[in-house]
């Protein structure tokens, strides 16, 4: 396993193919299924537009699970957007412009896409799902995020509630009501970036009922230390992570593991991008 040393110096029905490839079609790297965690699951901000923000909100969990806290209003402006709310074709521009890689394997066809999502997960890569959420009989589009799953059952963060909802496979065939992959319109698996590759930190609140306060905290968590190793917790401004190959960043934390697992609390501004990286001190 490398890790990081400082040591050293939508709402959009856009059905048809959308050119994100021509963005990014970046390759997927699979994370060693041993550093699989939750994936945080977060709700669309309070006081977002009325069409909602649920693409924003998918990808700043996606990003929490790397590490990064980067607020959705950020992510609305990234993704330039000619509406109030992230479509399909802001999501590309809006990872690539805040560091991040992705992969999109959108298709039709369920059981393709079934298939996938198992396969992203089973490498521990989240998965931002459009999808379409039928009431009455008529659908409509939605983001949410694939978290977990197994044979039986997927767990998906909708961005409605501080957690993620179980559906059945065979619920999920169906237009019976609520979110369906029967017709999905895209997929994106969304890996770590190429510095973080290896990097094991992840990001959950603390009190979900807080989580949007102005003064947010959060738990950072890791696991599969090694046991008598040094570490430490570096804290950066950005996602400009040429930085964590020179050190620079703030230390938060500095220690040896006593045991294979990591937790601490941290409070951070909830309208501020941070990043914190974990690596062998």
């Amino acid at each position: 396993m490398i890790d990081v040393n400082f040591s050293r110096p939508l709402r959009s029905i856009l059905f048809s193919a959308l050119a994100l490839a021509s963005v990014c079609q970046a390759q997927i790297r699979a994370t060693p299924s041993n550093q699989r965690f939750e994936i945080p699951a977060v709700a669309q901000m309070p006081g977002c537009p009325p069409e909602g923000w649920c693409g924003e909100a998918a990808l700043q969990m996606i990003f929490m699970y790397y590490g990064a806290y980067i607020p959705q209003k950020m992510i609305n402006a990234a993704g330039h957007p000619e509406h109030p709310d992230l479509w399909s074709n802001n999501l590309g521009p809006a990872m690539q412009s805040l560091g991040f890689k992705w992969e999109d394997f959108s298709t039709g066809d369920t059981d393709a896409y079934i298939r996938k999502v198992k396969s992203y997960l089973a490498d521990g890569v989240p998965v931002l799902m459009g999808v379409n959420v039928y009431s009455n009989g008529s659908g409509g589009p939605h983001f949410c995020v694939a978290a977990k799953c197994d044979e039986t059952s997927l767990t998906i963060n909708t961005t409605w509630a501080m957690k993620g909802d179980v559906f059945t496979w065979a619920k999920l065939h169906t237009k019976a009501g609520g979110i369906s992959l029967a017709d999905p319109f895209q997929a994106l698996a969304v890996p770590a970036p190429d510095l973080l590759a290896n990097h094991r930190l992840r990001l959950y609140p603390t009190d979900p009922a807080k989580f949007y306060e102005k003064r947010c905290k959060l738990r950072m968590a890791a696991s599969n230390l090694i046991k008598g190793a040094k570490y430490q917790v570096r804290r950066y401004a950005s996602m400009q992570l040429a930085d964590v190959n020179r050190g620079g960043g703030e230390i938060v934390d500095e220690f040896t593991a006593d045991t294979t697992e990591y937790t601490k609390d941290v409070v951070v501004d909830r309208d501020a991008e941070v990043v914190f990286v974990l690596g062998r001190g």
